[in-house]
C-alpha cells in the first residue's frame, strides 16, 4: 500500500510539474508572439492601408478594366491581412510551441550528457588515485591499465564528437564571419550617410533624377493600341497592321446622325442640312465632297429633273393611278425611295408614314457618312482629335441634336481621359497614405520625407516609362496605380522603424541614442528583409519579360522600376534625409539646452 501511494504521489508530482512547464511554455511563446506583433503590427497595417486605399481609389474609376483589377487586388490585399492575423499567427504560435520544446529537450540531453561526463571524470580520479597508492615495487596495477583504457575511449569519443562539432559548427561560423563585415560595412555605411559630403552627393544625384524624371512624365502621351493585347505572332497582328496601312490613312469613315432634323418640306431647314455636311467636309483632313454620301443631294437632282422632263414616266402614273399633281409632290420623297437606282437610301433615312397615302410622310431621322484622309491616322492618339473635331462640328448645330459614330469611339474616348484620371488617382492616393501615416508617426519631418519618397518613387516610374518609349494605355495605368500601392512600403517601413529606433517608450520626445545609432539599429533590423523582398519580386517578375506580349512587360518594367528606386530610396535617399533632419533638430535641442539663464547676484550694501 505505501508502495502505491508513494507511486501515486510521485506520478501527481510530474503531472504538476509538467502543468508548470507548459504554463511557462505558453507564457513564454505568449510573449514572444506579442513582441513579435507589437513590432511588426504597425508596419503590416501601414503596408495595407495603403495599398488597399490606392486600389480603392482606382475603384472609382471610369475604364471597367481598371475598376475591376483595383476591386480585385483591394480585396486580395485585405483577406490576406485578416489571414496574418487570424490564421498566420495563431499557425506560427503552434509551430513555435513546438520548436520550443525540441529546444528545451535538446538543452537538457546537453545538461544530462555534461553531467554523465562530470561524474565519469570524478569516479575515474578517483579509481586512479586509489590504484596508485595500492601499487607494488613488483609491477603495475591491474586497475591502472584499465584506467589508461578507459582513459584511450574517452579520447577517441571526445575526438569524435570534436568531428560532428566542427561539421555543424562551419555554418554557424560563416554565419558568424558574415555577420561580423555585415555590420562593420553597416557601421561605415550609417557613418558615411551621416557625413556632409556624401549627403550632397546623395541630393545632387536626387536633383538629377528628379529632373530627367520630370523630363520623361511632361512628354507621356496617352496612346491606344489593340494589337498591343495580343502576341506579337498572332494573325490579328496581321490584319491590324494591314488596316492601319491601308485603309485607316486614307478613308476614316464618319457616321453623322440628325435626329430631329425639322420640317423637310421647309427650305431652310434643306439649307441647315446642307451646311452641316459642308462644315464636315471643310475639315482638313476630309477628303472631300464624292467621299460623303448624302442622300438629300440625289433627292434635289431627282426632282429637279423630274420638273425639268414634261414627259416624265411618273406624269403617265399619275393619270393611271389617279393621283392628282399636287398630291404627287406630296409623295415625292416616297416615290424617291421607291425609285430602283436610290432604293439603297432607305437604310440611311426613317420615315412616319400616315395611313392616308395622300397626305406627306414626315422624316423622324436619318444619318450620312464621310470620310477623313491623313498618314497621322495610323496613330490612334490623332484619330481621337480627328472624332474631337468631328464632334466640335455636330455641336455646332443643337438645335438638330446632331451625334457621331465611330467604330471604335468607345476606345477613343479613353485616350483624353487617362491622364486626367492617373494624375486624379496620383494625388488621392498621396493624401490618403498621408493620413496612413500620420496615424503612426507624429514627427513632422519622417512624414515630409515618407510622403516625398512616395512622390519621388511615382515620377520616376512614370517618366523613365515614358522616356523608354511606353504610352499611357489602360494597361499602364492599371500597373500604375498598383505601383504607388507598392511604392509606400519601403519608405514607410524605414521611417517607422528610425521613428520607433532609439526613442523611449514613456515619452517620444525623448531621445536615447543619437542619429548615427538610431540609423544603426534601423537598418540593422529592416535592411536585410528588404533586400530579400525586393530581390525576391525581382526573381519573380523577371520571368515576365520572356513573355512576348505588351502587358506583361510593361508590367514587369512597372515593377522592376518600382522596387529599384524604392530600393535606392529605402536604403540610400531616405536615411541621408534622416540623419539630416535629425542632427539639425537635435543642434537645436542642444544649443536651446546649452542657453545659460541669467544669474542675479544680489550685493549686501
Amino acid at each position: 500500500m505505501e508502495k502505491n501511494i508513494k507511486k501515486q504521489l510521485e506520478i501527481e508530482e510530474n503531472e504538476e510539474n509538467n502543468f508548470e512547464k507548459e504554463k511557462e511554455e505558453q507564457k513564454l511563446i505568449q510573449q514572444l508572439m506579442g513582441d513579435v506583433m507589437v513590432d511588426t503590427g504597425a508596419s503590416i497595417t501601414i503596408t495595407t492601408l495603403t495599398n488597399v486605399l490606392a486600389f480603392a481609389i482606382g475603384a472609382f474609376t471610369p475604364t471597367p478594366e481598371i475598376r475591376l483589377f483595383s476591386i480585385g487586388n483591394a480585396i486580395a490585399i485585405t483577406i490576406v491581412y485578416i489571414y496574418q492575423w487570424t490564421v498566420f499567427g495563431p499557425a506560427i504560435a503552434l509551430f513555435g510551441y513546438k520548436e520550443l520544446n525540441k529546444i528545451l529537450k535538446e538543452i537538457k540531453k546537453k545538461i544530462k550528457k555534461q553531467k554523465i561526463i562530470n561524474n565519469n571524470s570524478n569516479s575515474l580520479s578517483i579509481s586512479s588515485f586509489s590504484s596508485f597508492s595500492s601499487e607494488t615495487d613488483s609491477g603495475i596495477n591491474v586497475k591502472e591499465e584499465e584506467y589508461f583504457d578507459e582513459d584511450i575511449k574517452i579520447s577517441e569519443n571526445n575526438k569524435r564528437k570534436t568531428i560532428k562539432k566542427r561539421k555543424e559548427g562551419m555554418a554557424k561560423i560563416f554565419r558568424r564571419v558574415i555577420q561580423k563585415y555585415c555590420r562593420r560595412f553597416l557601421r561605415f555605411y550609417c557613418h558615411s550617410l551621416n557625413n556632409n559630403c556624401v549627403a550632397f552627393g546623395v541630393f545632387l544625384l536626387l536633383f538629377l533624377y528628379v529632373c530627367i524624371s520630370l523630363y520623361g512624365l511632361f512628354g507621356i502621351r496617352a496612346e491606344l493600341k489593340p494589337e498591343q493585347l495580343f502576341l506579337r505572332f498572332s494573325d490579328i497582328q496581321e490584319i491590324l497592321r494591314i488596316r492601319d496601312l491601308y485603309i485607316m490613312p486614307f478613308y476614316a469613315v464618319c457616321l453623322v446622325f440628325v435626329n430631329r432634323p425639322g420640317n423637310f418640306s421647309e427650305p431652310t431647314q434643306r439649307i441647315k442640312w446642307h451646311s452641316l455636311v459642308a462644315d464636315f467636309e471643310a475639315l482638313p483632313s476630309s477628303v472631300g465632297s464624292f467621299s460623303t454620301k448624302f442622300w438629300l443631294r440625289d433627292y434635289e437632282q431627282f426632282v429637279e429633273s423630274d420638273n425639268n422632263d414634261e414627259s416624265a414616266p411618273l406624269d403617265d402614273l399619275v393619270s393611271f393611278e389617279g393621283i392628282t399633281p399636287d398630291e404627287r409632290r406630296k409623295n415625292e420623297l416616297t416615290e424617291f425611295l421607291e425609285w430602283p437606282e436610290f432604293q439603297f437610301w432607305n437604310g440611311f433615312i426613317q420615315l412616319i408614314r400616315p395611313f392616308n397615302s395622300s397626305s406627306e410622310p414626315q422624316l423622324k431621322r436619318f444619318f450620312f457618312s464621310t470620310a477623313s484622309f491623313g498618314e497621322e491616322l495610323k496613330e490612334w492618339s490623332k484619330r481621337e482629335e480627328l472624332l474631337e473635331n468631328w464632334r466640335r462640328v455636330a455641336d455646332s448645330y443643337p438645335e438638330l441634336e446632331v451625334s457621331v459614330f465611330e467604330d471604335e469611339a468607345k476606345f477613343l474616348d479613353l485616350i483624353p481621359t487617362m491622364i486626367p484620371q492617373t494624375l486624379q488617382s496620383t494625388i488621392c492616393t498621396l493624401i490618403c497614405m498621408f493620413f496612413v501615416c500620420l496615424l503612426f508617426m507624429k514627427n513632422i519631418p519622417s512624414l515630409a520625407i515618407s510622403n516625398f519618397a512616395i512622390f519621388f518613387t511615382c515620377i520616376g516610374v512614370f517618366g523613365i516609362q515614358s522616356l523608354m518609349g511606353t504610352a499611357l494605355d489602360p494597361i499602364f495605368m492599371s500597373a500604375a496605380i498598383m505601383s504607388i500601392g507598392f511604392s509606400v512600403d519601403i519608405p514607410a517601413h524605414i521611417v517607422y522603424h528610425f521613428y520607433k529606433t532609439g526613442v523611449s517608450e514613456g515619452n517620444e520626445n525623448k531621445l536615447i541614442k543619437n542619429v548615427e545609432e538610431r540609423l544603426l539599429d534601423c537598418l540593422a533590423s529592416i535592411a536585410f528583409p528588404i533586400l530579400e523582398a525586393g530581390l525576391s519580386t525581382l526573381i519573380c517578375v523577371s520571368s515576365l519579360f520572356l513573355v512576348d506580349l505588351h502587358m506583361a512587360r510593361v508590367f514587369a518594367r512597372t515593377m522592376t522600376l518600382v522596387v529599384i528606386i524604392g530600393l535606392l530610396q529605402g536604403l540610400l535617399v531616405i536615411p541621408t534625409m534622416l540623419c539630416q533632419f535629425s542632427r539639425q533638430k537635435s543642434l537645436q535641442n542642444n544649443e536651446n539646452n546649452n542657453k545659460v539663464a541669467p544669474i542675479v547676484l544680489a550685493v549686501n550694501e
